[in-house]
């Protein structure tokens, strides 16, 4: 994995430092860090794309699957089974509170519609 970033990042901190290279509009001289690492990038050249290796890292076993799907059904259970996750208590009073609620908003925005 690190290869393949590497391989990524070189040509385009090549490109990046090539850009820079480009930009500059004074006369002024390049820092000697600058030239070195751009000297460097430059020899390596760009990797061979027909060098990289085909590779499928997607799991398509079934049994990796199944354990996934135990593990998610374990938690929902869990999940479930907590007491928080359940209906009130008093689901009838919540509702009835609601619905207060919703009457008291109606009038408000009909008084004021009225208004004018």
């Amino acid at each position: 994995m690190a290869h393949r970033v590497l391989l990524f990042l070189a040509p385009a901190a090549a490109a990046a430092l090539t850009a820079c290279a480009g930009a500059e509009t004074s006369n002024r001289p390049l820092p000697a860090w600058f030239v070195e690492r751009q000297a460097e990038l430059n020899s390596e050249g760009y990797p061979d794309l027909a060098n990289v290796p085909d590779r499928i890292d997607a799991n398509t076993r079934q049994p990796y699957w199944d354990g996934v799907t135990a593990e998610l059904d374990a938690a929902a259970a869990a999940m479930r089974a907590n007491p928080r996750s359940g209906a009130p208590a008093d689901a009838a009073a919540q509702a009835a509170e609601a619905e207060t609620f919703d009457a008291e908003a109606r009038q408000a925005l009909e008084a004021t519609r009225s208004q004018h």
